[in-house]
């Protein structure tokens, strides 16, 4: 059993899709497995035990620790069976080129589930400062102040975990640009093939190392990514047919049901469901 409190706000410097404050597992409660989509969560534990299962690998965190999931994580928490778990967590989309393209270092780097845990009182306070603004957008310049967060906690998590990464291959290197390019350019990619004809690479080589160092298609990826924002382009009010034209779907019918087949219910359905 758990409390959670979801919000969608974008942000200049990145957008904040969910955050979540005071959220508790109960003892000896878990969660249900999920596939994460392509944003990073970050996770602030603000008390009792706990564990994630990323990937396979098992990851037991306590009061002070951050946790990271990465984009195509397959992760469940359960909390410990003597107590309570609590957290705070934001859940990030990069949309900045620089700041994309390092992220998509850390991705490539750390798509095992290995090396999640992140023991640095910055990172976290950081974490809990978005969450703390996030909580309380009636105060006097909020928007300028929650971009000037984003922007510091992206810029420092994202030193925090390159400083500590091997030199990039040239191959490595076009991947984490790739990454870079598609999460801040999406709006303006109409196609696949577009991708690999803006980078002057074939498509066939691209696609190779994009699978080679993320163990997904870059396909599966851009197509995962359009939902994503489907989701939180509808979210804000936009109807089913303004997201289909902005994500290049050939027709709504086509956006409807690729929508229902990744989430399980139409575009209608979600929105019906966010009045209630």
């Amino acid at each position: 059993m758990s409390v959670d409190i979801p919000k969608s706000n974008p942000e200049e410097y990145g957008q904040i899709l969910a955050f979540g404050h005071g959220v508790v597992l109960r003892k000896g409660f878990g969660t249900d497995a999920y596939v994460r989509g392509s944003s990073y969560k970050f996770y602030v534990i603000t008390g009792g035990k706990g564990t994630f299962y990323t990937n396979g690998v098992k990851n037991d965190l306590s009061e002070g620790d951050v946790y990271v999931t990465l984009p195509f994580d397959y992760y469940k928490v359960e909390a410990d069976k003597d107590c309570d778990f609590k957290y705070n967590y934001i859940s990030l989309d990069v949309s900045n080129e620089t700041y994309a393209s390092k992220f998509g270092n850390i991705w490539i780097y750390n798509k095992d589930g290995k090396n999640r845990i992140i023991r640095n009182e910055e990172a976290a306070q950081n974490i809990e400062s978005i969450v703390l603004e996030m909580t309380n957008d009636s105060r006097l310049y909020h928007d300028i102040l929650l971009s000037y967060l984003i922007k510091r906690f992206v810029i420092s998590f994202a030193a925090l975990f390159y400083s500590n990464s091997q030199s990039a291959s040239s191959d490595l290197e076009l991947c984490c640009n790739t990454l870079g390019y598609i999460d801040s350019h999406f709006y303006e990619i109409k196609n696949i093939t577009a991708i690999s004809q803006t980078l002057n690479y074939s498509h066939d080589y691209l696609t190779k190392v994009f699978r080679k160092f993320t163990g997904i298609s870059l396909e599966e990826y851009h197509r995962v990514k359009k939902l994503d924002l489907a989701k939180l382009l509808l979210s804000q009010n936009n109807s089913a047919s303004v997201v289909a034209d902005k994500l290049y779907y050939s027709s709504v019918q086509s956006f409807s049901k690729a929508f229902k087949n990744h989430w399980g219910h139409s575009p209608k359905e979600y929105l019906d469901g966010l009045k209630k």
